[in-house]
């Protein structure tokens, strides 16, 4: 695989694919009501972090804090280091990642088993339950169910897919750096990003398109993002490894 460090976001501004900037609280998207978890999953995304606000998420799914929630969050407290919660069983990874790099983060759960992999690498697993097969209502990205305490993300996401299934770490190896069709079986949600005009006037955006095929889900609706000219609190240049 190449190398996951090195770019820095200012030289990735000739990349034509986009991604989204969240600028902390109160950036963040909701996806509609929907079950989401109930047995094996992966979720996926690339994050470059700016700031290691506390337990910052890169996706929630739940009914309210510690209710049915899986969660991923891109830092454990402040500390960086990236942290799965399944139904109020929580671990995270033994090294922080790097603030202003990108950063492919993976959770997986196979049976009772549950792995974080960081640039394609397992880095920690855990026994977890297994998610409740429940209607989920707030499903948040880039936001907790315990609301403001936790900050809303400070970081831009980049192709951020959950699967109904537990991809294995060859797979994720072989389509980390590569944007998928759609149609991949066991994908539910995919988000590309790749709408708009990167930093440019995007004030008519105000959903970001699932690219799933067979998901039956929907779009994420945005919410106080800026969306207009500039990078920040909008959609951006995209990860040049995509």
């Amino acid at each position: 695989m190449p190398a996951q460090f090195g770019f820095s976001y200012a030289d990735q501004v000739s990349q034509p694919s986009n991604a989204l900037r969240f600028s902390g609280t109160p950036d963040y998207a909701t996806l509609p009501s929907g079950v989401y978890f109930d047995g094996d999953f992966t979720i996926e995304s690339w994050v470059y972090p700016t700031t290691f606000s506390n337990w910052s998420r890169i996706i929630d799914f739940g009914n309210g804090a510690g209710s049915n929630c899986v969660l991923l969050a891109y830092t454990y407290g402040t500390i960086g280091k990236p942290t799965l919660y399944v139904e109020g069983v929580q671990f995270y990874v033994p090294d922080s990642i790097p603030l202003n790099q990108w950063t492919h983060i993976v959770a997986t759960l196979n049976g009772a088993t549950a792995t974080i992999y960081i640039n394609g690498v397992a880095k920690s697993t855990r026994t977890v339950p297994t998610p409740v097969n429940i209607v989920r209502t707030n499903n948040y990205i880039g936001r907790s169910n315990w609301g403001t305490g936790d900050p809303d993300a400070s970081a831009v996401f980049d192709d951020l897919r959950i699967w109904s299934v537990a991809r294995s770490a060859s797979e994720i190896q072989s389509q980390m750096n590569t944007e998928l069709n759609g149609s991949e079986t066991g994908l539910e949600v995919y988000f590309t990003f790749n709408q708009g005009i990167a930093c440019g006037d995007n004030s008519s955006i105000t959903t970001i398109q699932d690219q799933a095929a067979s998901g039956g889900y929907t779009n994420a609706t945005l919410y106080s993002f800026e969306m207009n000219n500039g990078c920040d609190s909008n959609l951006t240049t995209g990860n040049p490894q995509l």
